[in-house]
């Protein structure tokens, strides 16, 4: 499978990545690398599926007696997303993308060990460097985690003078 494409050549159909082929495209390493295997529309959307182990790094320290996915890892994940759906296309593919702003965040439902998750992001503009988005993450069929937020694609936005 092609990794990249072209913004101009795009079709409206998702592709998939592996965990393999994400780590070639985003910077994040383990253990702060929370996206698996994706499913993508180049610039517009991602969807994740992700079953969580019961020994995940975050898990024994969050809490000890009543393991949960503590909320900023839920957050990152739905970043990490954000920059996969624009560094996908060949042109984003090397820039460093980072966190500016985050609106609207509510944490509904407990992530726990052996839940399964679908995480989805939707690119809502992406115009001169930044990165318009927002996302949920769904455990056992219910809304555990929703968001809107900014990334910016520091290099490309515009200066002030």
């Amino acid at each position: 499978m092609e990794l990249i494409c072209r913004s101009d050549d795009v079709e409206k159909q998702f592709f998939d990545l592996d965990y393999s082929e994400v780590k070639k495209i985003l910077k994040n390493r383990e253990p702060m690398l929370l996206v698996r295997d994706v499913s993508v529309i180049p610039g517009e959307i991602v969807i994740c599926k992700r079953t969580l182990r019961k020994d995940e790094w975050f898990f024994p320290c969050h809490f000890p007696n009543e393991p949960l996915l503590p909320g900023v890892l839920q957050l990152e994940m739905l970043f990490e997303m954000a920059a996969l759906a624009v560094k996908v296309l060949e042109e984003n593919r090397e820039k460093l993308t980072n966190v500016v702003k985050v609106s609207k965040v509510s944490f509904l439902h407990h992530i726990r060990p052996d839940d399964s998750i679908v995480a989805r992001v939707y690119i809502d503009r992406f115009k001169r460097g930044v990165i318009e988005a927002h996302g949920t993450i769904e455990c056992a069929g219910e809304l555990a985690c929703m968001s809107e937020f900014v990334l910016a694609i520091p290099k490309d936005m515009p200066t002030i003078s």
